[in-house]
């Protein structure tokens, strides 16, 4: 009788014992795998399976595909529980290609399961960091300027160097010149563009203020030279646009708007203004 009774110890310690090597493991339809210990089941309905870092996870019946119990294992290099398919839990989260869920384990909860992009497979297209735009285009003439020159449109060069210091928002300085018969400017802004959209095409609002120096070639009569003079001015470029990502790291923009020209000469303050088309590259 004492020998029954030793072996039917043995018996019930060693099943016990391996038990506790072993994870229950859930295989689900989407080509997931959880492993844990279920700890709540509603036949037909759903279930529930704790995994070794405390994560609660609770999936529908519809999405599971079978459910064993298999050895368990760990890395210990990262101390993270790694799934047979590739799936990670991680952050009390499980991350993979289709689906994951957010758990809180401060209410002991879980959110109802759905479809996501990972960030790894979301394409940030107007990512941080360097920005840089090289535009082309046209000043056109103004009704009202101090210079008779600047009654003719400009053909207008502009580069910009800055940095975008997120998916909204960009600054940097800018600078070029524009050009025509009788007129040379050279413009330097402090360019700031608003993104109004996260996606591939956005639109986008552009303010620049800055400084221009002025070189006038003053003629009299059908190309009769006088002379030049030189001037300085300040000036304001506003404008909305928009902007075409081929990829993330180059595209193309379109911006339209207006200059606002102030010019202080010997005492006397003249405000003109022009209209501006110009085409870009960004990168």
């Amino acid at each position: 009788m004492k020998k029954i009774s030793f072996i039917l110890l043995l018996f019930i310690t060693t099943i016990t014992f391996s038990q506790n090597y072993l994870d229950e493991v859930v295989y689900l339809k989407n080509g997931s795998v959880i492993r844990g210990i279920i700890i709540e089941q509603i036949p037909n309905q759903t279930l529930k399976i704790q995994t070794k870092n405390g994560s609660v996870f609770v999936y529908n019946f519809s999405e599971v595909q079978k459910i064993t119990k298999e050895a368990s294992f760990v890395n210990s290099s990262t101390n993270q529980q790694i799934q047979t398919t590739g799936t990670l839990i991680q952050n009390n989260q499980i991350v993979n290609q289709n689906k994951f869920e957010i758990i809180d384990t401060a209410n002991n909860t879980s959110k109802n399961s759905y479809t996501y992009n990972t960030p790894a497979d979301k394409k940030i297209y107007l990512k941080k960091g360097f920005i840089g735009v090289t535009e082309i285009g046209a000043l056109f003439k103004s009704k009202k300027s101090y210079f008779y020159a600047d009654r003719f449109s400009s053909f207008s060069f502009n580069q910009l160097i800055g940095k975008r210091t997120s998916q909204t928002f960009s600054i940097g300085i800018a600078f070029g010149v524009d050009v025509n018969k009788y007129l040379i400017t050279v413009p330097t802004t402090l360019d700031m563009r608003i993104y109004f959209m996260r996606n591939r095409v956005t639109p986008f609002l552009n303010l620049a203020p800055g400084y221009a120096l002025l070189h006038y070639n003053k003629y009299m009569g059908y190309k009769s030279y006088v002379y030049a003079e030189n001037f300085h001015s300040f000036i304001s470029n506003f404008g909305l646009g928009v902007e075409f990502k081929i990829n993330k790291s180059l595209g193309v923009s379109l911006n339209v708007g207006g200059r606002l020209i102030f010019i202080p000469r010997q005492g006397v303050e003249d405000v003109g203004g022009k209209g501006f088309l110009k085409f870009g590259i960004v990168y």
